[in-house]
C-alpha cells in the first residue's frame, strides 16, 4: 500500500490566493460551457430538451436546493466559529424545531 504524505503550505499573499481561486473558477465555468456545446454539436435533440427545461423551471422548483445550500452555509458558518456554545444552541434550536414540525404534522393528520 503506497504511503504518502500530503503538505498543505500557505499563499504567499492575497494576491496570489486570488488568483489561484479564479482560476479554478474559470477552469469550473469552462467545463460546464464546454459540456453545453458538445452537447449541442453531437446531440442537439438532448440539448434542446435541456434548452425546454431550463425555461420551465420556476423558483418553486429551485427552493429545496436553495434551502439545501442555506443549511450548509450556515453549518459551516456556525463550525468555523469554533464557539462551542453556538453549536450547542443550534442543535438544540434545530432539535426543537424538528419536534415542533413533527407535532404539527401529527396534529394535521388528526384533524383529517
Amino acid at each position: 500500500m503506497a504511503s504518502f504524505r500530503v503538505t498543505r503550505y500557505p499563499f504567499p499573499d492575497d494576491a496570489f490566493r486570488w488568483q489561484v481561486m479564479g482560476l479554478v473558477m474559470a477552469s469550473l465555468v469552462g467545463t460546464f460551457v464546454w459540456d453545453r456545446v458538445c452537447t449541442a454539436l453531437f446531440a442537439p435533440r438532448i440539448f434542446r430538451a435541456q434548452l425546454q427545461s431550463a425555461a420551465a423551471l420556476s423558483l418553486s422548483d429551485l427552493t429545496p436546493m436553495l434551502i439545501s445550500v442555506g443549511k450548509v452555509v450556515a453549518v459551516l458558518a456556525i463550525l468555523g466559529s469554533g464557539n462551542i456554545l453556538l453549536i450547542i444552541g443550534a442543535v438544540w434550536g434545530y432539535r426543537k424545531w424538528k419536534a415542533n414540525q413533527a407535532a404539527a404534522e401529527a396534529a394535521a393528520l388528526g384533524e383529517d
